[in-house]
């Protein structure tokens, strides 16, 4: 299956929605090329190069009820989000996907199979989703069926946590290289970082342990970790038990700009004072990097999907009726 060029619709046969512009720039080197540059599909199958998407999608009932006090109603309903999810995938044109907050994983089964790819889902144990009356959210590991065969899946919550981690060992069917992939999706909220810390030793355990039984040293990680680049996480990831874990993301800055720092995530939420989301107090703002990409051993990133600038997302940030989660998707080209 060749990847779809960047802006291209998303659905096979006619036209998808109009998504915010995305073209491909170098990772890792001088000026940012910004959204819409680099015209068409970027290195692809074929050239050594590894596509990997990360995404937190917004699961259904979150959306809609998690206070979003500045997007349009009518982006916030499944309907139209699920095209414009179908469509982000379908651009992306990745080898591996690592997804957050799905609970329409009968859907994405489907759409991901009739694109190649094999999947696995996770439910959330203790899913908020489940209150609201909607499917538990989970984690979804996704890779080109043709591409790469699973040798063993490692697919359960942190031990005393509803979070938990999806790991595949997997094996390239041509050359037989293994390849070690997981994803997660860590503890939400400031007060959750001690929670998160804790599960970050679990999750450099179980990919160290995923490793050495491949017998390999590529290692791809996926996820939304809910803090920064500074924080405990990474450094718990980065000098954990896989040598030579690190952030693919460092130094993507191209949706930057001078009012703000680069974000992956944009909303604004309605929130009374010292209460919660949806309150009906004022707007509050959250503007952040929480989602990442990590790789150790053979794999190198060397191009990436441009993030959309702040000003092309729009004042009232995301999801917006050109985007379908309060998350960006990052997707990174490898040399493998």
């Amino acid at each position: 299956m060749e990847p779809r060029a960047p802006g291209a619709p998303g659905a096979p046969g006619g036209p998808g929605p109009r998504l915010l512009e995305r073209g491909w720039e170098p990772a890792g080197g001088g000026g940012a090329a910004g959204a819409g540059a680099g015209a068409g599909a970027g290195p692809g199958p074929g050239t050594g190069g590894l596509r990997v998407l990360q995404w937190n999608c917004l699961a259904d009932g979150l959306a809609q009820r998690g206070g979003f006090a500045r997007c349009p109603p009518g982006a916030l309903e499944w309907g139209p989000r699920r095209v414009g999810l179908e469509a982000e995938l379908g651009r992306a044109g990745a080898d591996l996907i690592g997804l957050q907050e799905v609970n329409h994983f009968d859907w994405l089964r489907g759409f991901l199979a009739g694109r190649g790819y094999d999947s696995t889902f996770l439910p959330k144990s203790r899913s908020p989703c489940l209150a609201l009356g909607f499917p538990a959210d989970g984690l979804v590991l996704a890779w080109r069926e043709a591409r790469f065969e699973l040798v063993e899946l490692r697919s359960e919550p942190y031990e005393g946590f509803g979070q938990g981690s999806s790991i595949a060992s997997l094996r390239e069917r041509g050359s037989g290289r293994p390849l070690v992939f997981g994803t997660t999706h860590l503890k939400a909220k400031p007060e959750g970082a001690e929670a998160r810390e804790q599960q970050a030793h679990q999750l450099a355990a179980r990919l160290a342990e995923a490793a050495a039984a491949a017998g390999t040293g590529d290692v791809i990680v996926t996820g939304d970790f809910n803090e920064g680049p500074g924080g405990q996480v990474l450094r718990v990831l980065e000098g954990g038990a896989v040598c030579g874990l690190a952030d693919a993301c460092r130094g993507w800055a191209a949706n930057g700009d001078a009012a703000g720092a680069p974000f992956t995530t944009w909303k604004w939420r309605s929130a009374p004072p010292g209460g919660a989301p949806g309150g009906g107090g004022p707007d509050v703002e959250k503007r952040a990097w929480i989602d990442f990409v990590l790789a150790a051993g053979a794999p190198r990133p060397r191009a990436r999907l441009a993030l959309p600038r702040a000003a092309a997302v729009g004042p009232a940030g995301l999801p917006c009726p050109a985007y379908p989660s309060d998350h960006l998707a990052l997707v990174l080209e490898f040399a493998w």
